[in-house]
């Protein structure tokens, strides 16, 4: 399974209104050609950057912009899908600029979850790079010795991690985290953050974030009403 981020970067607010709709009619489309479930997303506030240990309520999104997440079982599908949407007569003549990145998931990882349900789930993009491929591979490393675990035992649910392997920012791994609501996702944070574990492996000198990040973009996120996430 591949899993592919696209950003829709829109000029005013009503341009962004106009995709939101398009999405609507586009995700069945896309359940059609065997891309399934599809997360919709639109940011909770303005472009922020966030540290590791940052809490949820220092982060913000970016505005203007709706992210798009779709897993394909094939690179073929990710070469096709656009093409057929492009056929599709009732979704022609929507003209939006994008971003693409196209992510592997972790192998302790390997597929996209859906952990919140709820009419309040809140979401959070975050985007790691590194200072170079090896560096990169060593913060994957730290995640399948021992970080999965703690992210889970401490509620920080995700849909999915993945390393990019097309797109801009490279190299970079990229998850999505879901919660049922803000309240849990601030708690969540302060129990990672205090975690004996965490602390332990993070404190590891091959493990340094000085050492494997060179940079991270937090994303604060909220579904649009046609998000199967």
């Amino acid at each position: 399974m591949f899993i592919e981020i696209v950003e829709y970067r829109c000029a005013s607010d009503a341009e962004r209104a106009t995709v939101a709709s398009w999405l609507e009619a586009a995700i069945p489309a896309l359940n059609r050609f065997g891309v399934d479930p599809v997360g919709a997303f639109v940011p909770v506030d303005e472009p922020a950057d966030a540290t590791p240990d940052e809490t949820p309520d220092k982060t913000k999104g970016a505005k203007r912009a709706l992210y798009v997440v779709m897993p394909h079982e094939t690179l073929y599908s990710v070469a096709s899908v656009r093409d057929q949407l492009a056929n599709e007569a009732s979704l022609q003549g929507v003209e939006v600029n994008l971003t693409s990145s196209l992510l592997r998931p972790f192998a302790g990882a390997p597929t996209l979850e859906r952990p919140a349900t709820g009419a309040d789930r809140r979401f959070q993009l975050r985007i790691y790079e590194s200072p170079s491929v090896v560096t990169g591979q060593k913060k994957i490393e730290m995640f399948h010795n021992g970080e999965l675990d703690i992210f889970e035992q401490v509620g920080l649910t995700a849909n999915f991690f993945g390393e990019c392997i097309a797109g801009p920012r490279q190299p970079n791994l990229t998850y999505l985290l879901s919660f049922e609501s803000t309240a849990d996702q601030r708690a969540a944070w302060g129990r990672f953050i205090a975690d004996p574990a965490w602390k332990a492996l993070s404190s590891k000198p091959e493990y340094l974030d000085d050492v494997l990040i060179r940079h991270i973009t937090n994303i604060e996120l909220k579904p649009l009403a046609a998000s199967q996430l």
